[in-house]
């Protein structure tokens, strides 16, 4: 062959593939060559790797492919290059393709609608209206709460300074409703509500101030020395953890409505705390914050201490998200098959939350994210803008019957004048299996 003649691609690559090989005359046991020389097919593109780890890529085309998959083959037996495994990579694309929502407009009456009848709790406790205040108060910081308290302050007290206060049940209760009073009847100081001139009856002839001091000094909820080092570490509210648990336990006694909400709330506190967040567009920008489950009444059912970004429990995150693991969480204290109804703003709102909450007959409704939807095919903003405030369109996911709505609606901007908004809303449908002709 002429060294100095011009070949073109399909020339060269006829010549590489068809020529005989240099190598061809090597035992098995040579193989210091084999790590040199190595091919992978990737699309319709063939890599060739030299030995100066270069690498050199030609086109194919598919009669080019075809004529040589045999020999391809041999190569791929003989190199240490792992086979590409093309099934497994359509399977997961076949998976994550039918994992997809098909949105389609399903025209809904009331022959497609199941059964999301609220199938009502027994009401306990049965409300009295001659039920006290205090009565209602211990319903929920019972006894053995305040005798928790009473205990381990006095413990701690041995434990820090070598004496014990002995403080009893009733001066704990007498301790928190001097607090109570505090808060209705603001002071400039503590000391200023025993002072000869500031002095306010309601709180002195309650506690002396030297005995309210020292139960402040030394009140606490848990014994310090049993807690272990693992626990303080993913729990930064474990001076309060058992006394929190018992007082949930007996919010979630009363009998749960139908409607409720998951959302965060807000403690004002600006005192001294690592557990204290800071939200500049909250009215108390600075507290306490919790992940909370209220009814339309304004109870509040269930809750659970925000310790920050830092500290996760990696057996309550759920694979959706975090703000799905707080509803899933939220929720799971609720009986199943009572077609409750939660409803939640977007940071929590999901497709596979939606799924997760109907296996347990809870029906949810949320406002969504546009990100979130996957590709839902809406009327253009634009559109909707046009028609005016209050034009909607939707979408019925046919997979799983859920449904999104997006309307246009109007708030008041910066300025004095209206500004048009768009809103999206998921709603965890009670659709019968349905699939349209």
């Amino acid at each position: 062959m002429n060294k100095n003649k011009k070949l073109n691609i399909e020339d060269a690559l006829a010549f590489i593939l068809d020529g005989e090989s240099d190598f061809e005359d090597l035992s098995e046991s040579d193989s210091e060559f084999e790590s040199d020389v190595s091919t992978a097919v990737v699309s319709n593109t063939k890599v060739v790797h030299d030995d100066n780890n270069d690498n050199i890529i030609f086109p194919i085309s598919e009669s080019l492919t075809q004529e040589s998959s045999t020999r391809d083959d041999m190569l791929y037996s003989n190199s240490s290059a792992p086979l590409p495994k093309k099934s497994k990579i359509v399977n997961n694309k076949k998976q994550k393709k039918a994992s997809l929502p098909l949105w389609k407009k399903v025209t809904l009456d009331n022959d497609l609608i199941g059964d999301i009848a609220f199938q009502e709790v027994p009401i306990e406790p049965i409300p009295d209206e001659t039920t006290t205040p205090y009565e209602y108060f211990k319903m929920f910081v019972d006894d053995n709460l305040i005798d928790i308290i009473a205990e381990q302050s006095s413990l701690y007290s041995c434990q820090s300074s070598g004496t014990n206060i002995s403080v009893t049940s009733n001066e704990i209760e007498s301790f928190i409703g001097v607090f109570f009073r505090m808060g209705l009847v603001k002071l400039p100081s503590v000391r200023s509500y025993w002072e000869t001139f500031m002095n306010y009856d309601g709180v002195s002839s309650i506690l002396s101030r030297n005995r309210f001091l020292s139960i402040l000094r030394y009140l606490h909820f848990v014994d310090n020395l049993n807690v272990t080092d693992e626990v303080k570490k993913n729990d930064r509210a474990w001076k309060l953890r058992p006394w929190l648990e018992k007082l949930r336990e007996n919010f979630l006694k009363v009998s749960p409505e139908e409607n409720q909400s998951v959302d965060e709330i807000m403690v004002p506190f600006k005192g001294r705390s690592f557990l204290k967040q800071y939200l500049p567009k909250k009215p108390n920008k600075w507290g306490f914050k919790l992940w909370a489950r209220c009814g339309v009444s304004g109870y509040l059912y269930d809750f659970d201490l925000y310790q920050g970004k830092e500290i996760k429990k990696k057996d309550e995150v759920s694979p959706h998200g975090v703000g799905a693991s707080v509803v899933i969480k939220m929720t799971s204290t609720l009986p199943e098959n009572h077609n409750f109804k939660i409803f939640a703003d977007n940071y929590f709102s999901s497709l596979p939350l939606l799924d997760e909450l109907k296996k347990r007959r809870i029906w949810y409704v949320g406002t969504a994210r546009l990100k979130r939807l996957n590709k839902c095919p809406f009327t253009s903003e634009k559109e909707l803008k046009n028609q005016g405030r209050g034009s909607f369109d939707y979408r019925t996911d046919i997979k799983s019957n859920n449904i999104a709505v997006s309307w246009i609606d109007i708030c008041m901007g910066t300025y004095p004048s209206y500004c048009i908004i768009k809103c999206l809303v998921f709603v965890s449908s009670g659709l019968k299996n349905y699939l349209p002709q």
